[in-house]
């Protein structure tokens, strides 16, 4: 068993696709992803329509009436107008520097950031006390307590939908989870409304419309790792539309279209690594195909290819254009407690050692670019161009300037 500190179960050691064919929600952010654009370097051409008058004399000859040929030349002035039709690359610089921080009330776990404000998950092991802090980061280098509110339980996951926080909670030591609706609507103030009981530890939630999907994992046995949907369309009473259930601990999840890809940490029957499940009929789903590996953590989606954390076993980079034949692109050896994709880049947290940029442009040749020690357990993070939001365990809030 790998002693980092994925989620405590019984001890403390556990896209959008660019074409219009799929819709994606996943547990990061990730997931409200804010995907910087460069600026343009190219020319702006364009087209016009010239208008001119003409003045000349005639001269007749013959008997009677002379008639003139006008011989006047018009001249145009062109009112088209052009469209910038140039790429560019951008003119930031990677350089990554921790610009501001926030304490939180209790040792942070997940992140969702929709500006001005980042949600934070946070929550005790020792009493199992827990909720939701949102900061202000209107100002990155001074970000400020703007509201909290108690969660039933420890609190690990966050996802932000609309006027909703949904929480991913659960208690350290037992089989007992929760996902949490709270009403964010007055940040000041947010309020809990409804409450899902999962079959055990809720690790990560993310909706689509009116549908959430949530893990739940255990130790104690097959029967309680699942892939919980739900039905939030009622904010005050979430209902069950399906369970998906696995031997192996359920950690995260994306949703792409009718698949969602579970990570799957630790192994029972069911190998580690991650599903691919096809949830077009949530009350029915099945496993349509699979990646194995020693451990599955957190996952990312760029279609087509997932992007696993393995912890100290490093990131898997794997092509599912064929969920039926997912196939291993390249393994990334360094330590990947978590991973986030924006652009070229997976930012990549190892919990003890910080920050890894990786240049992905080619995922066959994953390459380190830069990096940064983050201070008290890197967990989870976001990226909105130029910053990334990083919660940290012991640390709380870091606010990482990428990019001069």
């Amino acid at each position: 068993m790998n002693p980092r500190p994925a989620f405590n179960l019984l001890i403390m050691t556990v896209i959008v696709l660019a074409l219009s064919i799929y819709s994606i929600g996943c547990s990061k952010k990730k997931r409200s992803k804010s995907i910087y654009i460069p600026p343009s370097t190219g020319t702006s051409t364009g087209t016009g329509t010239g208008t001119g008058t003409g003045t000349g004399t005639g001269t007749g000859t013959g008997t009677g009436t002379g008639t003139g040929t006008d011989t006047g030349t018009g001249t145009g002035t062109d009112t088209g107008t052009g469209t910038d039709t140039g790429t560019g690359t951008g003119t930031g610089t990677l350089n990554p520097q921790i610009v501001g921080s926030h304490t939180t009330l209790r040792d942070t776990w997940g992140i969702y950031v929709r500006l001005p404000y980042a949600f934070m998950a946070y929550g005790s092991t020792a009493d199992n006390a827990g909720g939701l802090e949102i900061v202000d980061v209107s100002d990155p280098t001074d970000p400020t307590f703007v509201g909290s509110c108690a969660t039933v339980q420890r609190a690990i996951g966050v996802y932000v939908d609309g006027s909703y926080a949904y929480m991913a909670c659960h208690w350290s030591d037992q089989n007992l989870g929760w996902m949490q609706i709270i009403d964010i609507s007055n940040a000041s103030n947010p309020m809990p409304r409804g409450l899902f009981d999962t079959p055990a530890q809720c690790i990560n939630v993310v909706t689509v419309g009116s549908t959430a999907y949530a893990t739940s994992g255990s130790q104690a046995g097959p029967t309680l790792s699942s892939l919980e949907v739900i039905d939030v369309s009622n904010p005050d009473n979430p209902t069950s539309l399906g369970s998906w259930q696995t031997t192996a601990v359920a950690y995260d999840v994306c949703v792409a279209g009718s698949l969602a890809y579970v990570s799957l940490w630790q192994s029972g029957t069911d190998p580690s690594g991650f599903a691919i499940v096809d949830i077009t009929n949530s009350s029915n789903m099945t496993k349509v195909g699979s990646h194995s590996a020693s451990n599955g953590y957190y996952l990312d989606f760029d279609y087509p290819y997932v992007y696993l954390s393995r912890q100290l076993d490093g990131m898997d980079i794997v092509d599912v254009s064929d969920p039926a034949n997912a196939s291993l692109v390249k393994t990334y050896t360094g330590i990947t407690d978590y991973v986030y994709l924006d652009g070229p880049y997976a930012y990549v947290l190892d919990w003890t050692g910080g920050l890894a940029v990786l240049d992905v442009s080619d995922p066959s040749t994953p390459t380190v670019v830069d990096s940064l020690a983050i201070p008290g357990q890197a967990n989870e993070m976001q990226v909105i161009y130029p910053y990334a939001y990083i919660s940290s365990a012991a640390g709380g809030l870091q606010v990482v300037k990428l990019f001069e």
